[in-house]
């Protein structure tokens, strides 16, 4: 039996060489940070435009959020923040409980979901427990947190006109001497 020259196996290892390194290059690709799964988050309620009461609980969906994600809902008006909860990146789903108690224009505001890394979380938590501290929690432009980005937006969102009684509007009056 005559041996087959090297000539006719080069061509035959080259091209089985050339799937092997295909096949370990797309396994590598699948799993490099920058080939995640497309992340999935929405604020399903409240819906934009709608009249919402101080005090609302925000429903929101999660998917593939990134490990060492964290999300927080913010309410948002004149291009500032007001940073409320954190919402476990873990959960597919969450329903958090939040209240605005500042005075935003003609009542009107957005919803914002903020994704951070470590450094901005920690950002956030320090400005939330300044602002306990302090009594005063002053807006905060989204590019002031590290690495904040807003993944979701309700906009359009209205305050009911505030109820004044009678005793309400006579303490307010100016008074004035006769």
């Amino acid at each position: 039996m005559k041996s087959m020259d090297w000539r006719w196996w080069a061509p035959i290892l080259a091209t089985i060489s050339a799937a092997v390194i295909t096949g370990l290059f797309g396994l590598l690709q699948k799993k490099m940070p920058g080939s995640l799964p497309p992340l999935l988050c929405e604020i399903q309620r409240p819906l934009a435009d709608q009249t919402v009461a101080r005090e609302l609980d925000v429903f929101v969906k999660l998917d593939n959020v990134p490990p060492q994600k964290h999300l927080w809902i913010a309410v948002e008006y004149n291009d500032r923040l007001w940073v409320k909860k954190n919402i476990n990146a873990a959960d597919r789903s969450a329903v958090v409980t939040i209240s605005e108690n500042g005075e935003p224009p003609e009542g009107i505001f957005s919803l914002s979901l903020i994704l951070v890394a470590s450094k901005g979380h920690r950002f956030i938590e320090k400005w939330l427990r300044n602002g306990v501290k302090t009594g005063s929690f002053p807006g905060l432009a989204i590019d002031e947190i590290p690495g904040a980005s807003r993944i979701a937006v309700v906009p359009n969102l209205k305050l009911p006109p505030t109820l004044q009684t009678p005793e309400d509007v006579r303490a307010r009056a100016p008074r004035t001497k006769l």
